[in-house]
């Protein structure tokens, strides 16, 4: 019984350490002064902590928790541009008359996309629901000197009261020169989206090797982490495209058959998603992966061609940062790498009213708990956890039947 006691104990105390301590701490950057600050992520920090973040804390000096809230870094990126509608040429000669089918949007101007033309005519715009009954929108609209110093063509806007036709008629009077050479028509439009900003994981070991037709690529890394794509740097040849395995991180069981005896036999099987490895844009290969794991497994189609020649293959997190509320007269620590830790329920009423420029900060003094093991390695640790929890409850019910038997030998 001693035995057991001391397997049960150890066990419990070991169990308590691993979710009673965390795996991470860091010391953030004194701030000069109150207000809201956004507290960027290392990727030690990221490796250690839970996928979705639920066990980073922020604590003041005085051992109060302090509320964040989590924000993606992104970059605002133009993109507007040159949307064509579609077009029909209804005639041509002394008048070019173009048939525009703007499909009921409301529009308060057309773009005329053409070949550069240093001319002066005269146009006139019409509108329909039907195509037989016409209604003057704009006349005496008058095309001036439609060109471009950088490019062959030039974009000509054409403005006139808001409509919001079906159809517009475009009359071009060509009575007293050549036709312009229109090729599209369409709208501007200014639009914005945000890009994700990306930061670059250390790689820890990378393995590439060919056999037969096949290209096998392991990337590993230092973190079990969602990877958010992967970046291949290929040399050679200078054309190329490739079909491409990424192998998901999840294996599970599939029934294979059943034995001659009936019994069920399972195989260990694993997913993939496809990707094109190409040359076409010049630049390396971005592939989004979007996967949580430590250990990328790829694998390269060549068919007849000669392997593609990889010099490196780079991954990527997305950049995220956490917004809370600091005052200049405390200090914080930063911690994370509690399994049992739930994500914080905190009133986020004021990530409503964050300016739109923030300062950034940068953890400091990251240390890791020698005690406690990475993220990469937690699930080794929770089966030797479970296994020897069973091994000890097998152990004491040997016990009990064991001093049972011994009452029952010692009855008169």
């Amino acid at each position: 019984m001693k035995l057991t006691n001391l397997l049960v104990v150890l066990l419990l105390l070991a169990g308590g350490e691993i979710v009673a301590q965390p795996a991470c701490r860091a010391t953030l950057p004194a701030v000069p002064g109150d207000g809201y600050y956004a507290i960027d992520l290392p990727y030690v920090i990221r490796g250690y902590a839970q996928p979705d973040l639920a066990d980073l804390r922020i604590i003041d000096n005085d051992g109060r928790e302090i509320a964040w809230a989590q924000r993606e870094d992104t970059e605002r990126r133009y993109a507007g541009g040159f949307r064509p509608f579609p077009v029909e040429v209804l005639s041509a000669g002394k008048t070019t008359q173009l048939l525009v089918n703007a499909a009921g949007e409301s529009l308060s101007s057309l773009t005329l996309r053409m070949k550069n033309a240093e001319v002066r005519k005269q146009m006139t715009l019409e509108g329909s629901n039907d195509r037989q009954h016409w209604f003057v929108v704009r006349e005496h609209i008058g095309l001036v000197n439609a060109t471009n110093p950088v490019l062959t063509e030039a974009f000509v806007q054409v403005d006139f009261p808001l409509s919001d036709y079906h159809y517009y008629k475009i009359a071009i009077n060509d009575s007293l020169s050549a036709p312009l050479n229109i090729t599209e028509v369409g709208v501007m439009k200014e639009g914005y989206t945000y890009v994700s900003q990306l930061l670059e994981l250390p790689v820890k070991d990378l393995t590439i090797r060919t056999e037969g037709k096949q290209t096998y690529v392991n990337v590993v890394l230092p973190y079990k982490i969602e990877v958010a794509d992967v970046e291949f740097y290929i040399s050679a040849p200078a054309h190329y495209e490739r079909r491409m395995k990424g192998w998901l991180p999840e294996r599970y069981r599939s029934l294979e058959g059943r034995t001659l005896l009936g019994k069920r036999t399972y195989v260990d099987q694993q997913d993939w998603d496809m990707y094109t490895l190409s040359s076409d844009n010049g630049r390396p290969s971005i592939l989004p992966f979007n996967h949580y794991t430590d250990t990328l497994r790829m694998e390269i189609d060549n068919k007849d061609d000669q392997p593609l020649h990889i010099d490196s293959v780079k991954a990527y997190v997305r950049k995220v940062y956490l917004v809370a509320a600091l005052q200049a007269e405390k200090t914080y620590s930063l911690t994370c790498g509690d399994e049992a830790a739930t994500y914080p329920q905190y009133d986020l009423s004021f990530a409503r009213q964050l300016p739109d420029s923030l300062t950034h900060l940068t953890p400091v003094n990251i240390e890791v708990s020698p005690t406690v093991v990475s993220a990469a390695e937690r699930t080794g640790w929770n089966e030797v956890m479970h296994y020897g929890l069973w091994v000890v409850i097998i152990a004491v019910i040997m016990q009990i039947i064991f001093v049972v038997r011994k009452l029952l030998k010692q009855k008169p």
